[in-house]
């Protein structure tokens, strides 16, 4: 059963060895390791949340201000093997999440790695559109709006 609370600190640690390879890869062309990343983006956003498998972190996502006083918002998730499992519930609750902040940020945007297809899909899915491709420690990402 899949739960979703606020995101807590121990979330990152709890959740971060346990990371899909793909996310992995990500955070890493980035310079960070899996607790850093989400450690960083939990203590930037405004809006966090972990969703618990059988109690045990599995998915984190959140929202991060891009300026103090603006319209724009910042998207992340970074979940383990666990999210294709439960993937209907994920893709509902995601949609839901970006839906509601899009009401406070009216511009939403993110990074993703563009070899990684299934997080390609997923912001493709909530209704991004990849505006331009930039490098982060020479790989490719698809900056999405």
């Amino acid at each position: 059963m899949v739960r979703f609370v606020e995101a807590r600190p121990e979330h990152a640690v709890a959740l971060a060895p346990k990371l899909r390879e793909g996310d992995l890869a990500e955070v890493s062309a980035m310079g960070l390791t899996g607790v850093q990343a989400l450690e960083s983006s939990l203590a930037a956003s405004c809006f966090a949340f972990t969703a618990l498998v059988d109690d045990q972190p599995e998915a984190m996502w959140g929202l991060c201000p891009v300026t103090f006083m603006g319209d724009r918002g910042l998207l992340w998730m970074l979940g383990s093997d666990q999210v294709p499992r439960h993937a209907y519930t994920v893709l509902l609750t995601s949609k839901h999440f970006v839906e509601n902040v899009n009401r406070l940020f009216p511009v939403v945007e993110c990074f993703v790695d563009l070899r990684y297809k299934v997080s390609v899909r997923w912001v493709r899915w909530l209704g991004f559109l990849q505006e331009q491709t930039v490098l982060f420690g020479g790989v490719e990402f698809g900056f999405f709006v």
